[in-house]
């Protein structure tokens, strides 16, 4: 049985999800491309917190897949807001309101 342990939006297309199925748990970027970014056993993360510094430590990594997608580069244009600079301003609100508590 797979499961749907955390999951953050990107942008409208996109999102990455962490998936759990047997013992391991699995990042993934879902939507316009289904790609996965890493699997983890032992040290997989049990909180959102935990989540979230992950993403934050693979930033540069999703722009790279994001940056090639000719759809994000369109959106780009289209929309006036790179998605993952918006993706970045959320994720630090996150962390923001998370060391506020």
């Amino acid at each position: 049985m797979v499961s749907i342990r955390f999951q953050k939006a990107i942008d409208n297309q996109n999102s990455v999800v962490m998936l759990d199925f047997g013992e391991e748990s699995y990042l993934v970027l879902m939507g316009n491309s289904n790609i996965l970014l890493d699997k983890f056993k032992d040290n997989k993360p049990r909180s959102q917190q935990e989540f979230n510094s992950i993403l934050q430590e693979r930033n540069q990594e999703l722009e790279d897949f994001l940056g090639t997608n000719e759809s994000h580069n369109s959106y780009r244009e289209t929309q006036g807001k790179d998605p993952i600079q918006a993706y970045k301003e959320r994720a630090a609100s996150l962390i923001y309101s998370d060391e506020m508590n």
